[in-house]
């Protein structure tokens, strides 16, 4: 079984910058990079006011340089911000739903 990395980032210049980083440390070791999942991402509609407006921009912003820069290598998906904490089995799952995309479940299956 081959295990692939996913790398968690957020979507704002410090998270970014630490992505770049991280991709080009791994490659130099042949990491396999399973994907680039984005969290706590405030997109328009979800989160409301305006300061979540401001950061629903900022945060399009990096989604976009996140996906130039690595879309075309990686799976890159989105989470938003969520409103409440993942923290139990019920949450969980809840969270998982957003990135079952990510994880082909045959290749990890014993």
């Amino acid at each position: 079984m081959l295990l692939e990395r996913f790398i968690v980032t957020i979507p704002e210049w410090l998270g970014y910058a630490q992505t770049v980083r991280i991709v080009g440390e791994l490659g130099e070791f042949d990491v396999s990079i399973g994907g680039i999942l984005v969290n706590q991402v405030a997109e328009t509609g979800i989160c409301q006011g305006e300061v979540w407006d401001k950061r629903s921009e900022v945060h399009a912003h990096y989604m976009e340089m996140i996906r130039e820069e690595f879309g075309g290598r990686y799976k890159v998906k989105s989470v938003p911000v969520l409103p409440y904490e993942v923290k139990g089995v019920d949450r969980l799952l809840r969270f998982s739903e957003n990135v079952l995309d990510l994880v082909d479940i045959e290749s990890v299956k014993p």
